[in-house]
């Protein structure tokens, strides 16, 4: 064993290019492209969580983030919707136009494109129950108060009056005279 050591100690030096190059020198080299190695598998890992974190982010939680921000969004139907992010539920956004004042509640299954969000997202509430509000309780609530609205539908075509019923996918809106289709119509949740 003594002369394993003695023959190991021997060689604590050895010829590299003509000069001699120490052992620690050679394992710190080692060492420092090991934590090289060490910090770039880090990177990746911490890379790879992110994109694995997005993939759990829904669209509503960049729109929680953008609060008050203004953001122009383009509809199915290719119309324009530009407001300030006022609130946002599991499924719809309520935007503030910055020139009328006027409100629009829009169903995010119908929005193709966003510009103005800022990258950064966060739930919708603390509260579940919040988070949990969906497009039909909004038009339930704007049903009861008897708000007058303007039900925007693909296609183009525009209903004004109230919400006097709001079914499982649907909404029955009562038209006033201003419009061009008046009577009663019944509108399907979709095609908002």
């Amino acid at each position: 064993m003594v002369a394993k050591i003695d023959s190991w100690a021997w060689l604590g030096q050895r010829k590299v290019g003509g000069g001699a190059m120490e052992w620690h020198e050679l394992l710190a080299d080692v060492e420092a492209q090991a934590e090289s190695w060490a910090e770039r598998d880090r990177q990746l890992v911490v890379a790879d969580q992110t994109r694995l974190e997005r993939r759990f982010i829904a669209a509503s939680q960049h729109f929680a983030g953008s609060l008050h921000a203004l953001i122009s969004c383009t509809m199915r139907g290719g119309e324009r919707r530009e407001g300030h992010v006022e609130a946002v539920g599991a499924n719809w956004i309520l935007l503030t136009d910055p020139h009328s004042h006027n409100e629009s509640i829009v169903a995010l299954e119908q929005v193709l494109t966003v510009k103005g969000l800022t990258q950064r997202a966060r739930t919708i509430s603390a509260s579940p129950i919040v988070a949990s509000l969906d497009l039909m309780w909004v038009l339930q609530r704007i049903s009861r108060e008897r708000s007058h609205v303007r039900c925007d539908v693909l296609g183009g075509v525009g209903i004004s009056g109230v919400i006097d019923e709001v079914g499982a996918d649907y909404v029955v809106v009562s038209g006033d005279g201003q419009q061009l289709v008046m009577g009663t119509s019944i509108v399907s949740i979709t095609r908002l």
